[in-house]
Order: structure tokens, then sequence, then C-alpha cells
């Protein structure tokens, strides 16, 4: 996890330091802080994911496509409610989530 977040950090630094150049900086976003901090918290499910796997797969005798078939249909479950607060973020109607879902966008 302590790698994962450094590299965020590392990439981050550009845009979290100013610039004295008014003519190269792009318009500030008001809330570019609270998306740096969404992208740093999902890092999180990942991270113990991967923990998991490492526990699963130290503990029994367990084949890593079975494991990884699981984890992804809870990712999966978990992921359909969440469509509903996305597409109202990106003012997406109702009526296009399954046929976003369907064409891949």
């Amino acid at each position: 996890a302590g790698v994962v977040l450094t590299g965020i950090v590392l990439v981050l630094i550009p845009t979290l330091t100013d610039s004295n150049d008014s003519s190269t900086k792009e318009t500030s976003n008001p809330f570019e802080l609270l998306w740096i901090l969404v992208l740093v918290i999902s890092c999180i499910p990942m991270c113990l994911s991967s923990v998991y796997k490492e526990k699963a797969l130290g503990e029994v005798e367990i084949d890593v496509t079975f494991l990884n078939g699981w984890v992804s249909l809870y990712q999966f479950l978990i992921a359909i409610p969440l469509c509903l607060p996305s597409a109202y973020v990106i003012s997406m109607p109702m009526d296009q989530i399954i046929p976003n879902m369907y064409g891949g966008w």
C-alpha cells in the first residue's frame, strides 16, 4: 500500500505545487483536491484485495484462477449499485446506463 501511495504522490507533486507563470497554468478546478483524495482512497480496496489474496493463497491450497474469479464477482456486485451515483455525477440519464455498459463507454 505504501508503494502505491508513494507513486500517486510522486505523480501528483507537479499538480500540487504552484507555478508562478500564469500563462502556462490551466484553469484551476475547485474540486481538484477532492478528486486527488478520491484517487488515493480508491487504492485502498485494491490493496486490501491484494492482501486478502496473499493471505488466502498462503494458508490454503487454492487455485489462483478460482480465487480471482470470486474476487471479480464481488467487485462486479459492489460496482453495480455504484453506477447510479456515478451516472448522476457525469449527468448521464438513467436510461443510458445499460447501453453505456454494453457499449463499453
